[in-house]
């Protein structure tokens, strides 16, 4: 065959031989010229697809389907380029490449989009979508072992075109289109189910395994039940190859650390790591893992292989962990950011993102789950009897989970320490598992011991950790996790004093340490520790915490975090007095207090402080949890009755006032301070605040002391003091100390006579 005929195509070749044969029966042989018959731009695409040159790429051929298929005029040509398309050597041969096999997706988007946009004078959208329907269908059927996987990125990038065909032709002409469509994504999804059997098998290379689950998580709706995609027998397979396809994928994060911030990288960086196929689709891969996770069974042995993907969670989240520690990104972000540091903490947030999902989706599987005895997994746990292998499992797994979120901390207090939903459900719910029994809770101590003593982990030097912004994220994360363990009244004493107190109160000092957010977490520990502690309170641990917080105020802590501070530190230490048998004081209450008295003696009136109504930040990521447990109501079903609680909270109808008639209520404006304003006022006002665990013996003395107090400060403080000390024993008091304090007020000060205190009641 000559190369003129060569070039000219298997159409431009049948049509030359035709002639011929027309010509032969004629009695003549007719040879067409060069200016008779030309190849068309059909039979050089149809080549290409089918013969692709030494310098073609797939993205040459790619770019030929763009330009060429959504104008095709002709159906036999559509048929015939797709055919072409799907024996092209270079995207389904033996050297096929995931990261450019995944452009198929997004090419057939592009196409399917700009198909739905012009219609006429092509072919018609319908006729369109038939025959790539039929095409894909006859080239499966034909041999379906070795042509299944290559039919997947198609279909999954039409697909992602159905919210722009759903707009553009089923919402505006629903008789016309509606059940079409609905008749083509069904077709469609069972020849994409079908081809998903085949595409999914070890024996397959890891490219076509990968690209078929690349086309599973672009297809699949995070509303859909995974199943509806394969049969629950290949979930664990799902489940591995998707795990795996994560963590290998979204490694390309390691490129960050060759970028030069002093350079325009963002092209490079956009390139070589955001668009690249799984960092790309990491939100689709999880919430599909996320799926599968929550169908995997509990009694086949499932429970080693979300172990193993949990490792390989870990061993990824720590080097992700120390490679940032080590780079320029070892800083919080700041708002507004732009360049590297802004794309760095964008594409950590989608990585944690995607890995809570996945941790969703472990919990999940246990919350929806039922054993052969038929009821729900965590149905009262505590209190129904379960096999003693799946609590062990479950408690292990918690706190795997704990370790991954321990390395990925610094992320989630980029985005701010309150987390978000998903992320509250994770850390909780693993919390309460972790620490639900008794061998659990000491391996949760020696975990968070290891935390944040391992000298590799947390560098505790304060030159080293105050540049350390990834090590500070790693200690909040700890003293969340001590936080919640001291409020579920832990009984082992010598982790909780020799660990806890001692290594929290080392890295509250302000000496030392200058990260506020962390010393303020580390008093919120302190102040735990001190308010769930059962037996007396140590009077010289107590005066060393106070004489911390004093030297804290108010450079750090504010006027109402050391009021709380001592009022809580203050009530454990008055409930329940020690009593000397010498020395200057009788009791450990005497000496705490005459304590307090002279730091606010020691204080000068007239000292500014900054006023701020703030309590401690708590560790955790939300500050206020409900003390009632997580688990309790795990098995509550919903129910779609009338809520009585709330009915019995509404008026009743006739005092539904119609308040748009009545006339408006006048402002409410205090005509007293409430906060202090003063050093002075701060430290007399955190005293005052004691008056109600004052000892009933000596109750009368302790208030005289507070008067002298007031008495010796400027004008304004003695004002506002006052009125602090009339609300404290106006609303505050027992019935018993009541009693004494109207009769010391009203009788012994007379404080109503005299004009210079004047006290609303």
């Amino acid at each position: 065959m000559s190369g003129w005929q060569n070039r000219l195509g298997p159409q431009g070749r049948a049509l030359l031989n035709g002639r011929r044969i027309a010509a032969t029966h004629s009695g003549t042989l007719f040879e067409p010229s060069s200016s008779s018959v030309q190849p068309q731009d059909l039979d050089f695409l149809v080549n290409d697809l089918r013969n692709p040159s030494k310098d073609s790429t797939v993205r040459h051929i790619l770019s030929y389907l763009y330009q060429y298929v959504p104008y095709v005029k002709n159906q036999h040509n559509l048929r015939v380029i797709i055919s072409s398309f799907l024996n092209n050597p270079l995207c389904f041969g033996p050297r096929a490449d995931f990261e450019n096999n995944y452009l198929i997706i997004e090419v057939f988007k592009l196409i399917t989009d700009t198909k739905l946009k012009i219609s006429r004078p092509t072919l018609s959208v319908k006729d369109w979508y038939i025959i790539v329907a039929r095409e894909l269908t006859n080239f499966v059927s034909y041999s379906p072992q070795e042509n299944s996987w290559k039919v997947l990125p198609i279909i999954a990038g039409i697909c992602l075109s159905n919210k722009l065909r759903n707009e553009l032709y089923t919402h505006a002409n629903v008789l016309q289109y509606k059940w079409f469509f609905k008749e083509w994504d069904d077709r469609m999804h069972s020849l994409f189910k079908r081809s998903m059997d085949y595409s999914l098998s070890s024996s397959l290379p890891s490219t076509i395994t990968n690209l078929s689950l690349i086309c599973l998580a672009v297809k699949y709706n995070k509303e859909e039940n995974v199943k509806r995609y394969i049969h629950k027998e290949r979930v664990p397979y799902i489940v591995a190859g998707l795990s795996e396809l994560i963590l290998t994928n979204t490694s390309v994060y390691e490129r960050f650390f060759e970028v030069d911030p002093s350079l325009d990288s963002e092209q490079f960086i956009q390139t070589e790591i955001l668009q690249k196929p799984v960092p790309k689709n990491l939100n689709r891969l999880s919430f599909l893992l996320e799926n599968c996770l929550s169908e995997l069974s509990i009694n086949d042995g499932c429970n080693d292989l979300i172990l193993q993907v949990l490792d390989n969670l870990i061993s990824y989240n720590k080097t992700l962990n120390r490679l940032t520690r080590n780079s320029q990104f070892n800083r919080p972000p700041n708002s507004g950011e732009s360049g590297p540091h802004e794309q760095f903490w964008f594409y950590m947030k989608t990585i944690l993102f995607g890995q809570i999902l996945i941790f969703q989706g472990i919990l999940n599987r246990f919350l929806k789950s039922s054993t052969d005895s038929g009821f729900t997994f965590f149905a009262n746990p505590l209190k129904r009897h379960m096999p003693y292998l799946v609590e062990r499992e479950y408690r292990e797994i918690s706190l795997k989970i704990l370790q991954n979120l321990y390395y990925i901390n610094h992320i989630l207090v980029s985005i701010g320490q309150g987390g978000f939903d998903s992320y509250n459900f994770v850390y909780y719910l693993s919390l309460e598992l972790a620490l639900s029994e008794e061998s659990s809770t000491r391996r949760f101590e020696h975990m968070t011991r290891s935390m944040i003593s391992h000298y590799e982990e947390i560098n505790s030097n304060p030159h080293v950790l105050n540049r350390d912004y990834v090590a500070r994220a790693k200690v909040l994360f700890v003293f969340g996790l001590w936080e919640n363990y001291l409020q579920q009244n832990k009984k082992n004493d010598g982790y909780i004093h020799e660990v806890i107190y001692d290594t929290t109160f080392h890295l509250v000092r302000a000496d030392l340490y200058e990260d506020h957010a962390m010393i303020e977490a580390g008093h919120s520990v302190l102040l735990n520790y001190f308010s769930y502690k059962k037996e007396v309170v140590d009077i010289n641990e107590s005066l060393r915490y106070v004489k911390l917080l004093f030297s804290q105020f108010p450079s750090i802590l504010s006027s109402n975090q050391l009021s709380i501070a001592i009022e809580t530190l203050g009530k454990k230490v008055l409930s329940r007095p020690v009593v000397y048998k010498d020395g200057p004081f009788r009791n450990s209450v005497e000496e705490f207090l005459w304590y307090l008295l002279g730091e606010c003696s020691a204080t000068p009136s007239g000292i500014p402080v900054t006023s701020k109504d703030n309590a401690f930040s708590s560790a955790q990521p939300v500050s206020e949890i409900d003390a009632a447990s997580t688990m309790s109501h795990m098995d509550e079903k919903s129910s779609s009755s009338t809520d009585i609680i709330d009915q019995n909270k509404k008026k009743k109808p006739k005092d539904r006032v119609k308040y748009a008639f009545l006339p408006p209520k006048p402002k409410h404006r205090p005509t007293h301070r409430t906060v202090s304003e003063t050093a002075r006022e701060a430290l007399i006002s955190s005293f005052i605040n004691l008056v109600p665990y004052f000892p009933l013996s000596s109750f009368t003395f302790w208030l005289d002391e507070v008067k002298k107090q007031i008495d010796v400060s400027n004008g304004s403080e003695r004002e506002y003091l006052t009125g602090v000390l009339w609300k404290v024993l106006s609303e505050n008091l027992d019935l018993n100390r009541c009693a004494i304090a109207f009769e010391w007020w009203y009788e012994g000060v007379r404080a109503v006579e005299r004009p210079e205190v004047e006290v609303k009641l």
